[in-house]
């Protein structure tokens, strides 16, 4: 097969490839049913509300020290815990990278911003 009778066959590909999307776009354009109506059967939420929870600090924020070789299942047991011990507050944070020590960690922000006292858990 020579040069220009390659460059015959892609070009025929690509016209065909070309054509093919124009049918399938005016296909889809005869087939769609329609505009969707106008009223839809679900609310909508405010726009001036927030849809995550406002929980109140808690006054004690219990720091559990979570190592680096701790495993997966006790990991996912410990998050599982932390969420039902906060439900209705901010209790217990799970200290993953040993923030307790690091001065520009998320802890030390919610100690200056909403002055929790913590104690740190063993």
């Amino acid at each position: 097969m020579s040069k220009t009778d390659r460059r015959r066959y892609a070009g025929q590909i690509a016209g065909a490839v070309v054509a093919g999307l124009f049918i399938l776009v005016l296909a889809t354009n005869v087939l769609w049913p329609g505009a969707p109506p106008a009223t839809g059967d679900q609310p909508r939420w405010p726009s001036t509300s927030s849809p995550f929870p406002s929980l109140p600090a808690g006054a004690n924020l219990h720091v559990i020290p979570v190592g680096p070789s701790t495993n997966l299942s006790t990991r996912l047991l410990l998050a599982s815990l932390q969420g039902l011990a906060s439900r209705n507050g901010a209790h217990l944070y799970l200290d993953l990278h040993a923030e307790v020590t690091n001065a520009s960690s998320m802890l030390s922000f919610l100690v200056s911003k909403y002055g929790p006292s913590f104690d740190n858990m063993t």
